[in-house]
């Protein structure tokens, strides 16, 4: 409407230009006369074409333009001329009326139009509702309330529903064939209407025996003049199979989409005409694309795999297009986030159109978590191998025969080549004694009996489930020596427990129980020799102590002598310090073979440290007076006490001093101290004697080592001394050390012992009895012994001391002399011929007297079992020769004697 508008007014100015030209033609015939005549076509034209507005501007430029050309005075705008005002005032007077009648004329022109389209849309309108409808035609009226009544309807209505007209063309009757629960739907489609709106709707119909129809309906409104509606006109269709199709189709649809997004799957379609392919389905949610992104052509899909894919992917689907195959490919793809995938890709086609080549349709299927479980297994496997040829290889380089099998029966093994070459079989063979190979050809025994082949180690393990550890047993074959082995087997079981075979392991230990033989022999034969070797030490020690006895008897008699000449007490001095030596010799010896074989045994007790190396200094004084060596004793102030056994911390303690004393040139100084350190009692013997060497104080304290054994060296022992001393020391939780600065700067040797807490201080009391000595004198004692020497010699020392002696020189000797004598105190040696000692005393305890004697053993036999053995067998104690009168006061001060 615009655009023709503006029209007019262009037409308008170019016909008051076209005027203007041809009044200049006409000029020199019209002059001046009706100067504005011409101007009037401008108008009509203006006002034909855009009405109004038009005319009257077109004629307000031709009558300023006819001024100026053609109205005196020209050129000018000067409207002094009554006549050209005259002029001008007519011509607008026309302008306006010609203005006026094309207005009118436009108004007709314009409403002629309308009722034209009006009756044009009508006629497409029916056009449409006949072309569209199937079923039946309706029309109907609005009501004054916006109501909606059926004037007419077509034969398909009755057909469909089973209505009459009559039954409908009333009120709003029509409400029957809609369903109930679409009766709001369908009235405010009715309010569209009725607001000049065109409708389309789908609603549920009942035909008038109660059936379910589905209608689609298009109604369209009809105007009059004023454009109000005034009728509607529409057609309906039963869509009733048209919608249970599109239900189902519907329903089927969301079960397939719902399966393809449940599986992952991305749906493809492949135009093999246009290259072109659709995608669907899962596509942003396994490749990060959008469906839409990868649709259309297949290079644009081909972009997104991997660069080495791409030619073989182009090649596989050309194969399947040109042979109409079904394509299957693995390749890989770059998903929008910049990741590998791998991407399983399968189709078939599908003819769609007989006349239209086919669509080969399929689907993608991310398998790249497959993929990478394939990659990692087939690394396993690799590595799994390799392992497996390792261990074959380690397996056949190790001597041991060794067999594995899977059969819960262990009817097949296998082996490595030690297991073939003991049961000389082909190595890859069946090494399982249910072979009947090899059960004919070997025979199995246990302790030289046949075994069971349910009962050996790998049917033994598969068979109970058990653990089979170190079974003897050999195997034989005829011409050979039999083979010892120990069997190892365990079950192998799955998952769930079940046995599924047994491995097996077979030591052969041929060799091993040969020597195992050989050396238990060895052993006996050490044994025996170590047994023969005791009791040859202490037949030595018995030997050797019964002539000492009757030495140190004279030595006693020699002492009860005070009118001894000085080469006499110097003679008994002497012989005493070397009875005293070779006595602690023989107990050394004796003790070191008792401790080597753990036959010691310590009688421990709380004692005072000081007092007991007071009691070792006045045991070696003669060797201190002997040798001239100057002794310095440092003790404590307060007593130190240890846990110990007197007599063994009195032999360390002598041990050392003595050992200090013999290795110290004459006029020598040893100094002996006592101290607490640490939570421990040391004890230290410092001499300026020899040295040590620094080399050989690391194997000081081993058996029989001396540091130096010259011939010119006068005391050179059997190297047992510091031995004794560790081994002692060691038993006591101690330790002991050797230090020195080298040869000729003596040496110091420290022993440390465990720390107990002092007792509580005590008032000194003075120690009742005498010196130890003999014996008090007046008693009766019976002597025997059948060393002669011995006996006579101890009873001559008895008979100074003023006791009443009688001697026997074998067992039945003293038995006799007893029943007559009745000693109270009888001394009785273990080796005598008719009776021995042991059984000497068995009868004197039988007679009534003899339940009051004092029998106390005198014997060379000095081991802790001989003792044991004495008191057994009745004796009060048990003394070893040679007699320490010392001890024996000692003891009957104590009640030996009652």
């Amino acid at each position: 409407m615009k655009y023709s508008l503006w029209r007019a007014y262009g037409v308008g100015i170019a016909a008051c230009g076209a005027a203007i030209l041809i009044r200049k033609v006409l000029d020199e015939h019209l002059a001046t006369t009706a100067p504005l005549l011409i101007f009037l076509l401008p108008v009509l034209v203006a006002g034909w074409l855009g009405g109004r507005a038009p005319a009257l501007f077109a004629g307000l430029i031709s009558a300023v333009a006819a001024k100026y050309f053609f109205i005196p005075p020209i050129h000018t705008f000067d409207f002094s001329e009554i006549n050209a005002r005259i002029s001008l005032f007519l011509f607008l007077l026309e302008s306006i009326l010609m203005a006026v009648v094309c207005e009118s004329w436009h108004r007709v022109r314009r409403k002629l139009q309308r009722e034209r389209s009006r009756l044009a849309e009508s006629n497409q309108f029916h056009a449409a509702i006949a072309g569209l409808t199937t079923d039946f035609a309706f029309s109907a009226h609005p009501g004054p309330q916006g109501e909606f009544f059926l004037d007419a309807v077509t034969e398909g209505f009755h057909r469909l529903f089973g209505y009459s007209t009559d039954d409908l063309v009333q009120d709003e009757c029509w409400l029957k064939v809609i369903h109930p629960a679409d009766h709001g739907r369908t009235r405010a489609d009715v309010a569209r209407l009725n607001r000049g709106e065109a409708v389309d709707n789908t609603v549920r119909s009942l035909t008038r025996d109660g059936q379910e129809v589905w209608l689609h309906y298009s109604v369209r409104p009809i105007f009059d003049r004023h454009q109000k509606v005034v009728r509607f006109y529409g057609g309906a269709q039963d869509i009733t199979r048209t919608k249970q199709l599109d239900d189902a189709l519907r329903a089927w649809k969301e079960r397939y989409e719902a399966a393809v997004l449940a599986s992952g799957h991305v749906l493809y379609d492949y135009n093999q005409e246009t290259g072109e392919v659709v995608f669907g389905g899962n596509c942003l949610g396994m490749l990060g694309h959008a469906a839409e992104r990868l649709s259309g052509p297949i290079d644009l899909f081909l972009t997104l795999l991997h660069p080495d894919d791409r030619f073989v992917f182009r090649r596989e689907l050309d194969h399947a297009v040109a042979r109409q195959e079904p394509f299957r490919l693995t390749f890989r793809l770059f998903h929008a986030q910049g990741h590998l995938l791998y991407i399983q890709g399968e189709g078939h086609f599908v003819d769609f159109d007989a006349r239209r080549p086919a669509h080969l349709v399929g689907f993608l299927k991310d398998v790249t978590a497959q993929r990478e479980s394939e990659l990692r297994i087939q690394e396993l496997t690799r590595r799994l191998q390799q392992k497996v040829n390792q261990l074959e290889t380690v397996l056949n380089i190790v001597p041991i025969p060794l067999a594995y099998s899977d059969d819960p029966h262990c009817a097949h093994a296998h082996g490595n080549r030690a297991l073939a070459h003991l049961l000389q079989r082909p190595e890859q063979s069946n090494y399982s004694a249910l072979e009947p190979a090899i059960r004919d050809a070997l025979e199995i025994l246990h302790d030289g009996q046949p075994i069971a082949t349910e009962d050996l180690p790998m049917q033994y393990a598969a068979r109970t489930g058990e653990t089979v550890s170190g079974m003897p047993f050999e195997i034989r074959r005829p011409g050979s020596d039999p083979v010892r082995l120990l069997g190892y087997a365990a079950p192998l079981t799955d998952d769930l427990g079940r046995t599924t075979g047994a491995v097996g392991a077979y030591l052969d230990v041929t060799e091993p129980y040969r020597l195992q033989n050989a050396l238990r022999e060895k052993l006996e034969q050490l044994a025996e020799a170590d047994r023969r070797k005791d009791e040859f030490l202490a037949t030595l020690a018995h030997e050797l102590r019964n002539p000492l006895a009757p030495l140190r008897n004279v030595v006693e008699v020699l002492r009860l002598r005070q009118d001894l000449p000085a080469e006499m007490a110097w003679a008994r001095q002497m012989v005493a310090r070397q009875v005293d030596h070779m006595a602690r010799l023989i107990d050394d010896l004796l003790d070191v073979g008792r401790i080597t074989q753990g036959k010691l045994v310590l009688r421990r007790e709380r004692l005072s440290l000081d007092d007991t190396i007071q009691h070792a200094v006045q045991a070696l004084g003669p060797l201190l007076e002997e040798q001239q060596h100057t002794l310095a004793l440092t003790l404590p102030e307060q007593p130190l006490w240890v846990e110990a056994d007197p007599v063994r911390l009195t032999q360390i303690f002598s041990n050392l001093i003595s050992n200090a004393a013999k290795y110290t040139p004459a006029g020598g100084h040893i100094a002996v101290s006592v101290y607490s350190e640490a939570g421990q009692a040391v004890f230290s013997v410092r001499d300026n004697g020899i040295g040590i060497p620094p080399d050989k104080l690391a194997h000081l304290f081993e058996m029989f080592y001396q540091v130096d054994n010259r011939i010119e060296r006068g005391h050179a022992g059997l190297g047992i001394g510091l031995t004794l001393v560790e081994r002692l020391v060691q038993m006591h939780d101690g330790t002991v050390s050797a230090a020195s600065e080298g040869v000729g700067k003596g040496a110091t040797f420290t022993v440390r012992l465990p720390l107990l807490e002092a007792l509580p201080a005590q008032t000194p009391q003075t120690a009742s009895g005498s010196t130890p000595g003999l014996p008090a004198s007046g008693r009766r004692v019976l002597v025997a012994d059948d060393n002669v020497d011995a006996a006579e010699s101890l009873a001559t020392l008895l008979s100074l001391a003023g006791h009443q002696v009688v001697v026997a020189h074998d067992g039945i000797e003293a038995v006799e002399k007893a029943v007559d004598f009745v000693p109270d105190l009888a001394l009785l040696d273990i080796g005598m011929p008719g009776l021995n000692g042991y059984e000497v005393c068995s009868r004197l305890r039988q007679l009534p007297a003899g339940r009051h004697m004092t029998l106390l053993a005198l014997t060379g036999w000095g081991q802790e079992e001989d003792s044991r053995r004495a008191l057994a067998a009745g004796f009060d104690a048990h003394f070893v020769k040679p007699l320490d009168y010392g001890q024996l006061a000692a003891y009957l001060d104590l009640g030996g004697l009652a």
